[in-house]
Protein backbone atom coordinates (compact mmCIF):
# COMPACT_ATOMS: atom_id res chain seq x y z
CA UNK A 1 0.00 0.00 0.00
CA UNK A 2 3.03 2.21 0.14
CA UNK A 3 2.33 3.61 -3.45
CA UNK A 4 -0.81 5.08 -2.13
CA UNK A 5 0.06 6.96 0.47
CA UNK A 6 0.33 10.22 -1.05
CA UNK A 7 -2.17 11.25 1.21
CA UNK A 8 0.75 11.63 3.84
CA UNK A 9 2.45 14.63 1.78
CA UNK A 10 0.83 17.39 4.10
CA UNK A 11 1.84 20.27 5.69
CA UNK A 12 0.87 19.85 8.79
CA UNK A 13 1.96 17.61 11.19
CA UNK A 14 1.54 15.26 14.72
CA UNK A 15 1.99 18.22 16.71
CA UNK A 16 -1.05 20.13 15.03
CA UNK A 17 -2.82 17.19 15.42
CA UNK A 18 -2.17 17.23 19.15
CA UNK A 19 -3.57 20.57 19.51
CA UNK A 20 -6.42 19.85 17.58
CA UNK A 21 -7.40 17.36 19.82
CA UNK A 22 -6.42 19.14 23.20
CA UNK A 23 -8.71 21.74 22.04
CA UNK A 24 -11.54 19.24 20.58
CA UNK A 25 -11.65 18.01 24.32
CA UNK A 26 -11.14 21.10 26.62
CA UNK A 27 -13.32 23.67 24.89
CA UNK A 28 -17.09 21.73 25.48
CA UNK A 29 -15.46 20.71 28.63
CA UNK A 30 -15.40 24.35 29.87
CA UNK A 31 -18.14 25.48 28.45
CA UNK A 32 -20.15 22.67 30.78
CA UNK A 33 -18.05 24.15 33.70
CA UNK A 34 -19.34 27.84 32.21
CA UNK A 35 -22.75 26.55 32.79
CA UNK A 36 -22.32 24.99 36.06
CA UNK A 37 -20.16 28.03 37.29
CA UNK A 38 -23.07 30.45 36.29
CA UNK A 39 -26.03 28.24 37.08
CA UNK A 40 -24.57 28.50 40.80
CA UNK A 41 -24.56 31.92 41.06
CA UNK A 42 -27.98 32.23 39.55
CA UNK A 43 -26.58 34.07 36.22
CA UNK A 44 -28.78 31.30 34.42
CA UNK A 45 -32.18 31.79 33.85
CA UNK A 46 -34.15 29.00 36.49
CA UNK A 47 -35.17 26.90 33.79
CA UNK A 48 -31.54 25.94 32.38
CA UNK A 49 -30.52 25.84 36.09
CA UNK A 50 -33.38 23.23 36.43
CA UNK A 51 -32.43 21.15 33.16
CA UNK A 52 -28.28 21.36 34.10
CA UNK A 53 -29.37 19.81 37.84
CA UNK A 54 -31.66 17.49 36.20
CA UNK A 55 -29.08 16.60 33.25
CA UNK A 56 -31.66 17.13 31.08
CA UNK A 57 -30.82 16.02 27.48
CA UNK A 58 -31.13 19.98 26.14
CA UNK A 59 -28.16 19.99 28.10
CA UNK A 60 -26.20 17.34 25.95
CA UNK A 61 -27.74 18.75 22.77
CA UNK A 62 -25.63 21.93 23.64
CA UNK A 63 -22.85 20.35 24.48
CA UNK A 64 -22.82 18.25 21.30
CA UNK A 65 -23.05 21.32 19.29
CA UNK A 66 -19.76 23.05 21.02
CA UNK A 67 -17.92 19.94 20.30
CA UNK A 68 -19.28 19.82 16.45
CA UNK A 69 -19.03 24.08 16.27
CA UNK A 70 -15.40 23.55 17.37
CA UNK A 71 -14.23 20.70 15.46
CA UNK A 72 -15.65 23.35 12.56
CA UNK A 73 -13.27 26.07 13.95
CA UNK A 74 -9.94 23.99 14.61
CA UNK A 75 -10.68 22.36 10.41
CA UNK A 76 -11.24 26.00 9.46
CA UNK A 77 -8.48 27.40 11.63
CA UNK A 78 -5.84 24.79 9.74
CA UNK A 79 -6.97 25.54 6.48
CA UNK A 80 -5.82 29.08 7.11
CA UNK A 81 -2.61 28.29 8.89
CA UNK A 82 -1.49 26.36 6.14
CA UNK A 83 -3.97 28.18 3.11
CA UNK A 84 -5.51 24.78 2.43
CA UNK A 85 -7.74 23.98 -0.79
CA UNK A 86 -10.48 21.15 0.28
CA UNK A 87 -8.64 18.73 -1.58
CA UNK A 88 -5.86 18.99 0.36
CA UNK A 89 -7.99 17.85 3.63
CA UNK A 90 -9.93 15.00 0.71
CA UNK A 91 -12.51 16.70 -0.70
CA UNK A 92 -11.42 15.57 -4.11
CA UNK A 93 -12.94 13.70 -7.34
CA UNK A 94 -12.87 9.95 -7.27
CA UNK A 95 -13.45 7.26 -10.37
CA UNK A 96 -17.40 6.63 -9.44
CA UNK A 97 -17.13 3.26 -10.61
CA UNK A 98 -13.91 1.84 -8.69
CA UNK A 99 -15.23 3.92 -5.81
CA UNK A 100 -18.79 1.79 -5.98
CA UNK A 101 -16.98 -1.29 -5.67
CA UNK A 102 -14.93 -0.24 -2.43
CA UNK A 103 -18.46 1.61 -0.85
CA UNK A 104 -19.96 -2.27 -1.48
CA UNK A 105 -17.18 -3.94 -0.35
CA UNK A 106 -16.35 -1.55 2.56
CA UNK A 107 -19.78 -2.11 3.60
CA UNK A 108 -19.18 -5.95 3.58
CA UNK A 109 -16.32 -6.12 5.12
CA UNK A 110 -16.98 -3.98 7.70
CA UNK A 111 -19.93 -5.81 8.38
CA UNK A 112 -17.57 -9.16 8.64
CA UNK A 113 -14.78 -7.88 10.56
CA UNK A 114 -17.13 -6.40 13.34
CA UNK A 115 -19.47 -9.15 13.67
CA UNK A 116 -15.55 -11.20 14.36
CA UNK A 117 -14.72 -8.44 16.77
CA UNK A 118 -18.07 -8.81 18.67
CA UNK A 119 -17.78 -12.29 18.90
CA UNK A 120 -13.91 -11.34 20.56
CA UNK A 121 -14.85 -8.93 23.11
CA UNK A 122 -18.06 -11.66 24.04
CA UNK A 123 -14.79 -14.10 24.90
CA UNK A 124 -12.64 -11.74 26.42
CA UNK A 125 -14.84 -9.07 28.29
CA UNK A 126 -18.37 -11.29 28.85
CA UNK A 127 -19.33 -8.35 31.10
CA UNK A 128 -19.62 -5.96 27.93
CA UNK A 129 -23.04 -6.03 26.63
CA UNK A 130 -22.42 -5.63 22.53
CA UNK A 131 -26.05 -5.09 21.97
CA UNK A 132 -26.32 -1.96 24.10
CA UNK A 133 -28.00 0.94 22.18
CA UNK A 134 -25.72 3.82 21.34
CA UNK A 135 -26.34 6.86 23.79
CA UNK A 136 -26.06 9.20 21.56
CA UNK A 137 -28.42 10.31 18.49
CA UNK A 138 -31.12 12.11 19.47
CA UNK A 139 -29.39 15.04 21.09
CA UNK A 140 -32.41 17.15 19.61
CA UNK A 141 -35.48 15.44 20.60
CA UNK A 142 -37.41 11.76 19.15
CA UNK A 143 -40.32 13.53 18.67
CA UNK A 144 -41.30 15.90 15.64
CA UNK A 145 -39.19 18.83 14.55
CA UNK A 146 -36.50 17.52 16.93
CA UNK A 147 -36.85 14.05 15.77
CA UNK A 148 -35.63 15.40 12.15
CA UNK A 149 -33.02 17.92 13.71
CA UNK A 150 -31.54 14.97 15.29
CA UNK A 151 -31.57 13.12 12.38
CA UNK A 152 -29.71 15.61 10.28
CA UNK A 153 -27.17 16.18 12.92
CA UNK A 154 -26.45 12.72 13.14
CA UNK A 155 -26.56 11.60 9.86
CA UNK A 156 -25.34 14.64 7.30
CA UNK A 157 -23.38 16.67 9.36
CA UNK A 158 -21.63 14.45 11.99
CA UNK A 159 -20.37 11.72 9.23
CA UNK A 160 -19.07 14.90 6.82
CA UNK A 161 -17.16 16.44 9.68
CA UNK A 162 -15.93 13.47 11.21
CA UNK A 163 -14.35 12.08 7.70
CA UNK A 164 -12.79 15.82 7.82
CA UNK A 165 -11.36 15.93 10.98
CA UNK A 166 -10.55 12.25 11.42
CA UNK A 167 -9.53 10.65 7.84
CA UNK A 168 -8.78 14.39 6.46
CA UNK A 169 -6.88 16.00 9.22
CA UNK A 170 -5.83 12.96 11.68
CA UNK A 171 -4.82 10.20 9.49
CA UNK A 172 -2.55 11.59 6.98
CA UNK A 173 -0.68 13.79 9.70
CA UNK A 174 -0.31 10.46 11.89
CA UNK A 175 0.85 8.50 8.58
CA UNK A 176 3.26 10.88 7.38
CA UNK A 177 4.88 10.41 10.97
CA UNK A 178 4.67 7.06 11.76
CA UNK A 179 3.85 5.10 8.39
CA UNK A 180 0.36 4.29 7.05
CA UNK A 181 -0.16 1.30 9.72
CA UNK A 182 0.17 3.59 12.86
CA UNK A 183 -2.18 5.97 10.49
CA UNK A 184 -5.17 3.62 9.84
CA UNK A 185 -4.94 2.31 13.40
CA UNK A 186 -3.97 5.44 15.20
CA UNK A 187 -6.42 7.71 13.85
CA UNK A 188 -9.59 4.80 14.16
CA UNK A 189 -8.47 4.48 18.29
CA UNK A 190 -9.24 7.79 18.21
CA UNK A 191 -11.90 7.94 16.49
CA UNK A 192 -13.49 4.88 18.55
CA UNK A 193 -12.41 6.84 22.18
CA UNK A 194 -14.36 10.23 21.43
CA UNK A 195 -17.58 7.71 21.28
CA UNK A 196 -16.97 6.94 24.98
CA UNK A 197 -19.39 3.39 24.80
CA UNK A 198 -17.62 0.29 25.22
CA UNK A 199 -19.28 -1.60 22.62
CA UNK A 200 -19.75 1.30 20.15
CA UNK A 201 -16.11 1.93 20.37
CA UNK A 202 -15.39 -1.41 18.87
CA UNK A 203 -17.72 -0.82 16.19
CA UNK A 204 -16.28 2.94 15.43
CA UNK A 205 -12.94 1.42 15.37
CA UNK A 206 -13.75 -1.03 13.01
CA UNK A 207 -15.72 1.38 10.62
CA UNK A 208 -12.82 3.91 11.08
CA UNK A 209 -10.05 1.25 9.96
CA UNK A 210 -12.05 0.96 6.60
CA UNK A 211 -12.94 4.08 6.21
CA UNK A 212 -9.20 4.88 6.50
CA UNK A 213 -8.43 2.43 3.97
CA UNK A 214 -11.09 3.79 1.32
CA UNK A 215 -9.20 7.20 1.86
CA UNK A 216 -5.84 6.03 1.18
CA UNK A 217 -6.99 3.67 -1.92
CA UNK A 218 -9.27 6.26 -3.57
CA UNK A 219 -7.49 9.62 -2.53
CA UNK A 220 -11.00 11.01 -1.39
CA UNK A 221 -13.05 11.16 1.69
CA UNK A 222 -16.36 11.62 -0.35
CA UNK A 223 -16.67 7.72 -0.63
CA UNK A 224 -16.08 7.26 2.79
CA UNK A 225 -18.53 10.21 3.96
CA UNK A 226 -21.27 8.41 2.04
CA UNK A 227 -20.85 4.83 3.83
CA UNK A 228 -20.41 6.94 7.17
CA UNK A 229 -24.25 8.13 6.63
CA UNK A 230 -25.43 5.13 5.59
CA UNK A 231 -24.04 3.49 8.50
CA UNK A 232 -25.03 6.52 10.62
CA UNK A 233 -29.05 6.29 9.07
CA UNK A 234 -29.35 2.53 9.61
CA UNK A 235 -28.71 3.07 12.83
CA UNK A 236 -30.57 5.98 13.66
CA UNK A 237 -33.80 4.47 12.23
CA UNK A 238 -33.02 1.11 14.01
CA UNK A 239 -32.66 3.12 17.34
CA UNK A 240 -35.39 5.13 16.83
CA UNK A 241 -37.62 2.11 15.74
CA UNK A 242 -38.05 3.29 12.15
CA UNK A 243 -36.93 0.18 10.83
CA UNK A 244 -37.21 -3.32 12.97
Amino acid sequence: MRKDIAIAKVPWGVRDVLKILLLTFLIPVLAYAVLIALSRFGILPEGIRQAIRNDDPTISSVLSAVMIITEIGLITWLIKKYKLKMSDIGIRKFPVLRAVGYILGGIVLFLILVSIAFVLLVMIAPSIDVNQSQDVGFEFGRMGAGLWVSFAFTVVIVPIIEELYFRGIILPAITKRFGWIFGIAGSSMIFALLHGQYNVMVYTFVLGCVLSVMYIRLKSIVPGIIVHVINNAVAFMLIAGIIK
